[in-house]
């Protein structure tokens, strides 16, 4: 019995353990991302040997901090040349409209994703579970679209979260790695922040 209520008690420990490992990233509205450009419009890189990396952060709703002037959303590329060669897109503009969806798409695979859309712009984040024997948890995306092919499509890698509510940047958690998770669990936490995003300009 006692060794019972010893095991019982050391699960307990062990899972609140892992729940204290996943930070509370309620007030990050700064994401920095690590990513793959995988799409330019109808040209495929998803294939390039090595892949094209590139660095990018994401805003929202910084106005109330005083971290930017507005609270537009911004999506805000590196200065490299990868950037500037392959045409990579930014957004950054108040969304007019707002939708979120989630839904199954065959063989085993599932997608949730929140899409906003601008003036002539939209920006799309999105997730999909891959089928069975999948390496990844899920696969992570930031869409900016301008309509037919005028687009691009970046696969998340990693992930550095901010506090901006100070109006300073205070890094909370570095190199996240939402694709180690599954799409749906509260351990990806890209899902987090973008449903945050999603109840920010959906009030």
């Amino acid at each position: 019995m006692k060794r019972s209520i010893t095991i019982f008690l050391f699960l307990l420990a062990l899972a609140t353990g892992l729940q204290a490992q996943t930070p509370d990233i309620a007030n990050c509205r700064l994401m920095k991302v690590w990513a793959i450009l995988m799409n330019q419009g109808d040209k495929d890189f998803s294939q390039a040997d090595p892949p094209l990396m590139i660095n990018f952060a994401l805003c929202y709703g910084g106005k109330s901090s005083g971290y930017v002037s507005s609270d537009y959303i911004y999506l805000v590329g590196d200065d490299s040349d990868t950037w500037k060669r392959y045409g990579c897109m930014s957004f950054m503009d108040m969304p007019q409209k707002v939708r979120r969806s989630n839904e199954a798409l065959g063989n085993n695979t599932h997608m949730t994703q929140c899409i906003f859309w601008g003036d002539g712009i939209s920006l799309g984040l999105s997730m999909s579970q891959p089928g069975n024997g999948a390496k990844h948890g899920s696969a992570n995306y930031v869409l900016v679209s301008k309509g037919g092919k005028n687009y691009v499509n970046y696969m998340v890698v990693t992930c550095d979260f901010y506090d901006i509510s100070t109006g300073q940047e205070r890094l909370v958690l570095e190199q996240h790695v939402p694709g180690n998770y599954n799409y749906n669990s509260a351990g990806n936490l890209f899902r987090t922040f973008m449903n945050n995003m999603y109840d920010y300009y959906s009030r």
